[in-house]
């Protein structure tokens, strides 16, 4: 699964149909406002297609498979159409995987990359393009991922723009695991954030993988139900919760202070006990300038600030209320 940048375009890879549909969003990155567009069919390169991806401008499309176990490349001479697509080149991943499911690129398209799902090893592997998103050009990077930890049936990879984040989906699971990078889109540097996310619920087997621009929204696409599922990830995550006196925060050691792994914006979002009086609130970020919050009065108001990776976060209360922190 794939999207156009502002999310008004978006593609499934199809196993029945051997091709890639597009479809149009009305509004952006809103499933619900989606109608077929057209097909393009890869049934001569691909008869098990299972991993979509494009360039930036949508005028380079890429799929994988594990009937070739290759790379296909495609021109399309209108950007995100796919019916001026046609069949460029391809690259074989054999020698790394029998089973590619799922493909994904860095920004200039110097660096791909190939999640696999074969027994007993279950790996991400990078390769390395000297024309980006030019696959004629691509050769193995000896740089790869273990992470059949996590799931022994990954389906489908995607990272952050920066690079410093992974995702990764799972039909044995049925969740998104998250990874950090600590050299940007180096796989070999990667580890586990012991974070991850169901999606059984909605999807038992889940095949495709895509975030909006900015992160803010989740999609998942599974051949159970041949559904798309659209989530936020602005929902609450709670790292602490509880009531507080003037100034403790009592799910916070350390100086009430909370230790920042990667660079966040968080947010103090304030629940009010019924009757109780409107407490004020205020936030300092250590080991630089301080960063304070405003107070305010109204129930569910987020307080914003930024803290760079490293530093930690003070927070302090005066009156009775229920505190949660979330990343933003």
């Amino acid at each position: 699964m794939a999207f156009n940048a502002d999310g008004t375009k978006m593609f499934v890879v199809g196993l029945a149909g051997l091709d890639v549909n597009e479809y149009a969003l009305t509004t952006g990155f809103d499933v619900s406002t989606a109608s077929f567009t057209d097909a393009f069919s890869v049934s001569a390169q691909e008869t098990d297609p299972c991993g979509l991806a494009f360039n930036t401008d949508g005028t380079k499309m890429f799929v994988c498979g594990t009937t070739g176990d290759d790379v296909n490349e495609y021109t399309l001479s209108t950007g995100f159409d796919v019916s001026t697509a046609s069949f460029v080149d391809a690259f074989s991943v054999s020698s790394e995987t029998t089973q590619p499911r799922g493909i994904a690129f860095n920004a200039d398209g110097t660096k791909m990359y190939v999640v696999s799902d074969v027994t007993p090893v279950r790996f991400v592997y990078q390769y390395t393009l000297s024309t980006g998103f030019d696959v004629s050009t691509a050769s193995y990077a000896s740089l790869s991922f273990d992470i059949g930890s996590q799931d022994t049936g990954p389906s489908d990879l995607v990272f952050n723009g920066d690079g410093t984040k992974m995702f990764i989906i799972g039909t044995t699971n049925d969740s998104v695991f998250q990874y950090t990078l600590s050299t940007a889109f180096n796989v070999s540097t990667a580890s586990y954030d012991s974070i991850s996310f169901s999606v059984a619920s909605q999807a038992t087997h889940p095949t495709g993988l895509a975030f909006n621009s900015d992160g803010t929204k989740l999609f998942v696409i599974g051949n159970t139900n041949d559904t798309v599922y659209q989530y936020s990830t602005s929902a609450l995550v709670v790292i602490a919760s509880n009531q507080m006196n003037s100034t403790t925060l009592n799910a916070i050691t350390d100086a009430n202070q909370i230790s920042l792994g990667t660079d966040l914006d968080f947010a103090v979002i304030m629940y009010y006990n019924t009757g109780s009086t409107v407490p004020t609130y205020s936030g300092t970020a250590m080991n630089y300038d301080a960063a304070v919050l405003n107070q305010g009065a109204i129930l569910g108001t987020d307080y914003n600030f930024d803290a760079p990776a490293g530093d930690k976060v003070r927070i302090t209360a005066v009156g009775a209320g229920n505190y949660k922190i979330r990343a933003v």
